[in-house]
């Protein structure tokens, strides 16, 4: 550990620098407690036989291995490329003790196509509970995964307590089998309206579902475009930091452009959870949304009075808990992933326990 400072202020500044190596000790403590607690050993260079659809194809490995301690950013990807993370475990911080916002971007839609991702477990590290921890700052300026390379496959990450859970700015981008929680801003964005498709994905905790809102009145039409959601769950949940409205509050399970310009919607065979009314936006179909196909979908709702919102016909409408609470455990067994998670579980549960206090206290 070096200090370099001026001596006039050097037991200040040296405190403060080795605060900042506990902080790094820290992280490397929990990111490697994710590791073990999650059972995967890092990668021997040697292709093991196949558990997934990523790790079986052909391309270049780039593996990430173990804790890390910056953004992963690739300006540039070769087609085909194959990240293999699953024993990757970020903690949210850096090598200094800073937060990492935006945690893994892979650039350059010209090159990469084809490419995909499997494994690997990003946490923020912020405290929702903070004052100082707001919708605006950090969580609308965070995000665990922003993809911009077309016919991506994002398959078995794990992502919790961040802003975006996953960006999609590339055509065809796949997620699959993908458990995110505590996601304090769009579980999935989409805002470039392109053709998306979410297979077999626990989506435990959003404040917005899925995003296809783009930015700008100059967005590209994406009408021509369908965004396909099959065999997943999505709960939405009550954050303490709120784009708008009293707090705990969220938004919808579909925040849609309304000048018909987003991509169609096929969704079948997926269960949608709300406990409450929505703070803005509709927990039904909103406005602009058209939907391609739909069948054997469920939404539990366990709020107050009838469920207040409009559905299709392909959706059945339940406040039985157990049919959401049975259709988590059934996805644990099918993806192997067991109830309890390690780091991201404690972390998890301690700040919910806080939320419960202040909301108990209010």
């Amino acid at each position: 550990m070096r200090c370099q400072h001026r001596r006039h202020d050097l037991s200040v500044r040296c405190g403060r620098c080795a605060v900042k190596h506990i902080e790094r000790a820290v992280a490397a403590a929990l990111a490697m407690v994710a590791v073990v607690a999650s059972g995967v050993s890092a990668p021997t260079g040697a292709r093991a036989a196949a558990p997934s659809e990523c790790l079986a194809r052909s391309g270049p490995i780039d593996a990430v291995v173990g804790a890390q301690f910056e953004e992963l950013r690739r300006p540039s990807v070769a087609d085909g490329t194959v990240f293999d993370a699953s024993s990757a475990v970020w903690a949210g911080r850096d090598v200094d003790g800073d937060d990492i916002a935006w945690t893994v971007t892979l650039r350059n839609g010209d090159t990469g196509r084809g490419s995909c991702w499997f494994g690997g477990e990003i946490n923020g590290p912020w405290n929702d509970t903070d004052s100082g921890v707001t919708w605006e700052e950090p969580y609308h300026h965070a995000g665990g995964m922003t993809i911009e390379l077309a016919d991506f496959l994002i398959e078995g990450v794990r992502i919790d307590n961040q802003g975006d859970g996953i960006r999609t700015y590339g055509p065809d981008i796949r997620v699959v089998g993908a458990h995110l929680s505590d996601i304090h801003d769009d579980c999935i964005e989409n805002d470039d309206l392109y053709s998306v498709t979410i297979e077999r994905s626990l989506l435990d905790g959003c404040y917005v579902g899925l995003s296809a809102r783009p930015f700008t009145t100059s967005a590209p039409d994406g009408s021509g475009n369908l965004w396909t959601v099959s065999d997943s769950l999505i709960r939405l949940e009550a954050q303490p930091t709120v784009y708008k409205g009293p707090s705990p509050g969220h938004g919808g399970f579909f925040k849609w452009d309304d000048e018909g310009r987003a991509p169609q919607l096929s969704i079948h065979d997926t269960v949608l959870r709300a406990d409450q009314y929505p703070n803005h936006g509709t927990l039904g179909i909103p406005d602009g949304l058209e939907i391609a196909s739909c069948s054997n979908n469920t939404m539990v709702w366990l709020g107050d009075g009838d469920f207040p919102g409009e559905l299709p016909d392909c959706f059945d409408v339940t406040t039985d808990e157990a049919v959401w609470a049975n259709a988590v455990t059934e996805w644990r067994r099918e993806s192997s992933r067991p109830g309890a998670e390690g780091a991201i579980g404690a972390a998890r549960a301690e700040r919910v326990a806080v939320r419960i206090d202040l909301q108990t206290a209010d």
